[in-house]
């Protein structure tokens, strides 16, 4: 089954402006469909990204592979009337992604598709979390976590140091560089916020954490090979995805974090666990 591909942009529902890739089998559909949304870093056209879009679109399924606020590390935002804007993943506040999500949602729904599997790669798998926990969207007819990147990988005295300055009234100052990572510099304001989120995504200390309050299917899958987590982390989210109509956990053979070289594999478990979520009959 062939495929074809459009550019969209829509805009956040504060107003800044994003863009997607939607990737659509020659087919058409059933009104089923997938919604991408990158990692930590990423972007809406990144390699591995397509490859998977193509792959499940090849098997039946559109995919709409999106920007987020959060894409590449530093980047330039636009409001509608013109404003430039910090964004990137080293500015963004991971609270706003259901701001971003949202209108994605519905570009799809203009476009025939009435139900929506949410798939989040890497920290873009705690946004599509975010997202269906508090939007309760009866059009999610499930979430993929796919290599979900349950804790931070910075060191805690960079956390203590941006919660100083940011009591200074630094919010958008740059911390230094990550270790290992010389070009990559996270904002305090950012830092500070993905501590809130990972505390309160996956586990909680206090309350129940909002994978818990998700009730639709939920898919979460690590790869075998160098990915960021593996058996302990899908059992954690096996035990606190309490609320979610059923969770399926896979560990996939010769994976990466990007899945390279398995793209097509990766692609065609996504899709047919999508497929299932057809109602039958």
């Amino acid at each position: 089954m062939g495929y074809r591909e459009t550019i969209l942009f829509a805009q956040s529902e504060d107003g800044l402006g994003l863009t997607g890739l939607l990737i659509e089998p020659d087919a058409g559909f059933s009104g089923l469909g997938v919604l991408l949304v990158h990692g930590n870093t990423g972007s809406f056209a990144d390699w591995p990204y397509v490859q998977l879009g193509r792959a499940i679109a090849t098997r039946g399924l559109p995919v709409l592979s999106i920007d987020t606020r959060g894409h590449h590390i530093s980047t330039s935002l636009y409001t509608e009337d013109g404003r430039e804007v910090a964004g990137g993943s080293g500015w963004e506040r991971l609270e706003d992604a259901p701001l971003d999500i949202g209108p994605w949602v519905e570009e799809l729904a203009r476009r025939g598709v009435s139900r929506v599997a949410l798939v989040g790669h890497s920290q873009g798998a705690a946004k599509v979390v975010a997202y269906a926990a508090e939007r309760a969207d009866l059009r999610v007819a499930g979430l993929i976590l796919a290599s979900p990147s349950l804790r931070g990988h910075w060191p805690p005295e960079l956390v203590a140091e941006a919660a100083r300055r940011m009591a200074d009234g630094e919010a958008d100052a740059l911390l230094q560089p990550l270790p290992d990572a010389p070009w990559y510099q996270l904002s305090v304001g950012n830092l500070l916020s993905r501590e809130r989120m990972l505390a309160r995504t996956y586990v909680a200390q206090d309350g129940a954490p909002l994978i818990g309050r998700v009730s639709c299917p939920i898919l979460a899958f690590f790869g075998a090979s160098g990915d960021v987590g593996g058996e302990a982390d899908l059992e954690l989210i096996r035990t606190n995805a309490r609320a979610a109509a059923r969770v399926d956990t896979l560990v996939i053979p010769s994976a990466d974090h990007v899945y390279t070289g398995v793209e097509q594999a990766v692609g065609a478990e996504i899709a047919a666990w999508v497929a299932a979520l057809a109602p039958k009959g």
